[in-house]
């Protein structure tokens, strides 16, 4: 009894231990039913991680949300993203899960948070790094520049800037 108890919990430590895959870019944008830019009102969390988070919609970048705002869940898994801070600006690739409720498209990389440069707006960007740098053929077009991985870890997968402006005329456009 004790060997099968010593094997299951090998067993399952491995499994939590996992890390995410890459993903493509262009999985991200077709898999996506809404892409919306928006800022953080409110924001739930409960004991056990999971929550949600309600946006005031900004722009509707793909698809045509026309509602003035958006909740977005997300679970208590590990590697799923959470929004931690009123006022942030994000740019949400969402979806319709089974109970309806809108959840990041891709596990650990949906939810984009926004640096926005208050002197020149045009200057706003997104950086992709640790889970969302593992997101694969980035348009090179509205890649700033590469930069060295900052989460300590050795990668392939570079990190990157992108401008939210290029961005957001890149999806419009597909």
């Amino acid at each position: 009894m004790k060997y099968l108890a010593l094997m299951f919990l090998i067993l399952f430590s491995n499994i939590t231990l996992a890390k995410l895959a890459p993903s493509r870019w262009s999985e991200l944008i077709d898999n996506s039913e809404f892409i919306v830019y928006g800022i953080a009102q409110e924001i739930k969390i409960t004991d056990s991680g999971a929550g949600h988070a309600k946006f005031k919609v900004i722009q509707s970048v793909k698809g045509k949300y026309s509602e003035k705002y958006i909740t977005v869940h997300w679970s208590s898994e590990f590697h799923d993203q959470r929004i931690s801070e009123i006022n942030s600006s994000s740019v949400l690739f969402v979806r319709k899960d089974s109970q309806g409720n809108y959840v990041g498209t891709s596990y650990g990389r949906s939810f984009w948070k926004i640096n926005i440069d208050y002197s020149n707006k045009e200057n706003s960007y997104i950086n992709l790094f640790g889970s969302l740098g593992l997101i694969q053929d980035t348009p090179e077009s509205i890649t700033e520049y590469f930069y060295p991985e900052r989460c300590g870890e050795p990668t392939d997968h570079k990190a990157r800037k992108i401008n939210l402006n290029k961005l957001i005329q890149f999806i419009s456009k597909s």
